[in-house]
């Protein structure tokens, strides 16, 4: 499995309500599944991926894909195996 790198684009401050940051999965990286109190949103920039939401079917993402994901849902996301994957996150 590849690693992945976080760089921080904004934090929240009392200027933004959320922070913001540039995530590069290696191929075959992913998160741990987890969930985010205030949602997230994953906008795909580059590569190919997959989103799963728990209990639900794991989901191909791709550049252009924007995945919306509700308050405290538990989920995971990464790259495929052959492909490397970067995402914004908002």
């Amino acid at each position: 499995m590849g690693d992945a790198f976080l760089t921080p684009l904004v934090a929240k401050d009392h200027n933004n309500n959320f922070s913001a940051g540039s995530v590069m999965f290696e191929p075959g990286a992913r998160t741990n599944w987890h969930t985010h109190p205030s949602g997230q949103v994953l906008l795909v920039i580059e590569g190919n991926g997959i989103y799963q939401e728990k209990g639900k079917q794991a989901q191909a993402i791709k550049k252009g894909d924007v995945v919306n994901i509700p308050e405290d849902i538990e989920h995971w996301d990464g790259a495929t195996a052959s492909s490397a994957l970067i995402c914004r996150k908002l």
